[in-house]
């Protein structure tokens, strides 16, 4: 998960995934125009979330409509500070959770 600040970092990361890589990416950009071309494994599902209003927390939102897999996965969340935090707060609930597999980042305040 990430917003348009942390986009570059986040499509680098899905570039590396393994090929057999499962899951769900979910990029905040302020306009359509603002969406980059991301090489993921075709078993990332990419979602571009199309949002301009930087106090609506449209990366939660996402979360909240994830069905979320077993196993433990290995997460990645970075961009405006409050709502980085409000996700972390919901993916630390949820099951397979594990600190050391998980990033987040919470850069810049609006």
């Amino acid at each position: 998960m990430a917003d348009v600040t942390a986009l570059p970092a986040a499509a680098a990361i899905l570039e590396k995934l393994p090929k057999t890589a499962v899951d769900a990416a979910y990029f905040q950009v302020p306009t359509v125009k603002d969406k980059l071309t991301v090489e993921a494994p075709h078993g990332i599902d990419v979602q571009w979330l199309i949002n301009d209003n930087r106090n609506k927390n449209v990366l939660l939102e996402g979360l909240e409509n994830l069905s979320w897999r077993d196993g433990n996965p290995a997460i990645f969340v970075a961009g405006e500070a409050n709502q980085t935090k409000a996700i972390k707060t919901q993916i630390k609930r949820k099951p397979g959770y594990m600190r050391k597999q998980a990033y987040f980042s919470g850069y810049w305040k609006a």
